[in-house]
């Protein structure tokens, strides 16, 4: 099954094979045919495409490769939240090979064990980037041992909580890597620190055509008048919605649908910003096995969470921009399976949504409205 997973100069070892064949991954997506040969080639790389297109395993198989063949290659991934670190850690250790070593270096882990972790010497860290300054400045991470510095969406690693920590990191003397930028968006600042930061010829790879998949239907239902709390638990019952991710931009909104769904006696758990890391990891591991028919978050607390057969997305709150819905969008329709991202809409944000969608190049069906 993987014999067409071929990508020139890319060499699959069993576990990797293994992994593709488990995930039913059967031939590389566009960016990995576009990636893969400039990562093995060492060079510093852009590489930016919309959600779910493959974009970790872009990076990952080569470099996993390159480390299989030198021992002394060593690779820090920054990610900009605990979640998507440890997810690209999942992922990378779904398809390392045994031999290789890897660490997590996130913010709301042990220190102690993570210390422990680094004494062995990973080939593999991946975490985040106030943790891993922390570690740099004790002297357990050592900055000239880096060969190469992988940024994962890097538009939200330059924030203000995360850019100080990133530009110190990389402004060490001894500090001397090469450059991966993995990204679905690529705004100012993005475009600044490749200026400032990456090397003259880097390489970059834009990958066009539709940035969502064409297995996903895109809906909206327009309303008359301001929504509230109970238009979600009518509309899940009405659409006969067995499993839904609904996103919303703040956390006493996610709070609100949260009660409401609860009194019409729809299991629902929460992720944002005022959940603790172990909360969140619970609700998630709730809405996976189905303890919960619906998940509501805020766009910053789930970026990076992967769920798997997830058939519907839900816009209780009408996206920032076409990135911010590609982002969202981006959860479902994954492995081939039908996903259909609905939105919540009022009619004085029409024009908003048709600008998104003329920029994502999708057709937006409208349902009609509730009764």
């Amino acid at each position: 099954m993987t014999e067409s997973f071929a990508i020139p100069g890319l060499t699959l070892s069993e576990t990797a094979q293994k992994s593709l064949l488990r995930e039913g991954i059967v031939e590389p997506t566009a960016v990995q045919l576009a990636a893969v040969p400039e990562v093995l080639a060492g060079k510093d790389v852009i590489i930016q495409s919309g959600t779910g297109t493959g974009k970790t395993l872009a990076y990952l198989l080569p470099l996993l490769q390159r480390a299989e063949r030198d021992p002394s290659l060593r690779v820090l991934v920054l990610a900009p939240s605990p979640e998507l670190a440890l997810q690209i850690l999942r992922t990378m250790e779904a398809y390392k090979s045994p031999t290789l070593k890897s660490a997590s270096l996130v913010g709301s882990g042990n220190t102690e064990r993570q210390k422990d972790k680094l004494k062995k010497h990973p080939q593999f860290v991946v975490g985040t980037p106030g943790r891993v300054l922390e570690m740099i400045f004790d002297r357990k991470l050592l900055a000239k041992s880096i060969n190469v510095l992988v940024l994962d969406e890097i538009d939200q690693i330059l924030n203000e909580q995360n850019e100080a920590a990133l530009r110190e990191i990389i402004s060490r003397p001894e500090y001397n890597s090469s450059f991966i930028v993995a990204s679905a968006t690529f705004g100012k600042r993005a475009e600044a620190f490749a200026h400032d930061c990456m090397s003259k010829d880097r390489v970059r790879l834009q990958v066009e055509g539709s940035p969502l998949r064409q297995n996903i239907q895109h809906q909206y239902m327009v309303f008359a008048e301001h929504r509230n709390e109970l238009t979600l638990p009518r509309l899940i019952k009405k659409l006969k919605i067995d499993a839904a991710l609904v996103f919303v931009h703040k956390g006493y909104t996610v709070a609100k649908l949260f009660h409401a769904l609860q009194a019409h006696q729809i299991p629902c758990a929460t992720l944002s910003a005022e959940r603790s890391k172990q909360q969140r990891q619970e609700a998630l591991e709730d809405f996976k096995s189905r303890k919960v028919r619906v998940l509501v978050a805020t766009d910053a607390a789930a970026r990076g969470i992967d769920i798997k057969d997830l058939s519907w997305v839900i816009h209780f709150e009408l996206a920032n921009d076409h990135q911010s819905y590609q982002h969202r969008a981006g959860r479902t329709g994954r492995a081939g399976k039908n996903g259909t991202s609905l939105v919540m809409v009022e009619r004085g944000e029409l024009e908003t949504l048709e600008r998104q969608a003329k920029a994502l190049r999708v057709q937006f069906t409208q349902l009609p409205t509730l009764e």
